[in-house]
């Protein structure tokens, strides 16, 4: 058991790092770049050393994470919020791919960048109404729900209304998506 001195001395370290933050920062940083100069191989150790040592510690440093989310919930709440707002298509294709997931283990999978590429293959006009819009959502011509693929083959640009409308049923109108050469080779 430690000394009651060394319990305080703990403590007031630990709160002179907090005050003092920027300065450990900047040391560590310069302790960092010394041991890469005289090791190359000195970061790779210390990856492999965390790598080793996150199972021993994984479900207290999990427990951690949950307690501070917990804590935290408006903070969490507020900066997801801000990342969907300045991200719309990562976040969409995130929440896509989630879908797709809890229908199929192997769904493929569809990137922001791969999605803008869609949206400008069919000059960002919904395929069934034809209507230019600003916000489209992925439709997927085979629903997931019935064994659909989440890839570039199977998806094309659909207004909400005409997404709502086709639902889980058969294509509004014949179709045929567009074959990217860019996206369909990232799959």
């Amino acid at each position: 058991m430690p000394h009651k001195d060394q319990e305080v001395e703990k403590a007031y370290m630990k709160q002179y790092r907090l005050t003092h933050r920027k300065e450990f920062c900047a040391y560590n940083k310069k302790y960092v770049h010394k041991k890469k100069l005289e090791d190359p191989g000195y970061v790779e150790k210390i990856h492999a050393q965390e790598r080793a040592r996150y199972p021993r510690h994984a479900e207290k440093k999990r427990s951690k994470n949950r307690e501070w989310s917990h804590a935290h919930r408006a903070k969490r709440s507020a900066d997801n919020l801000r990342w969907r707002h300045a991200n719309p298509e990562k976040s969409q294709a995130n929440k896509a791919q989630r879908r797709a997931r809890e229908f199929s283990t192997d769904s493929g999978r569809i990137t922001g960048a791969q999605w803008k590429e869609i949206k400008a293959a069919y000059g960002y006009r919904c395929v069934y109404c034809g209507r230019k819009m600003q916000r489209l959502t992925m439709d997927h011509l085979t629903p997931l729900s019935k064994g659909g693929s989440h890839t570039v083959h199977n998806i094309v640009p659909a207004c909400q209304s005409c997404n709502s409308r086709k639902h889980t049923g058969a294509v509004l109108c014949p179709v045929q998506p567009i074959l990217l050469t860019v996206a369909s080779t990232q799959e």
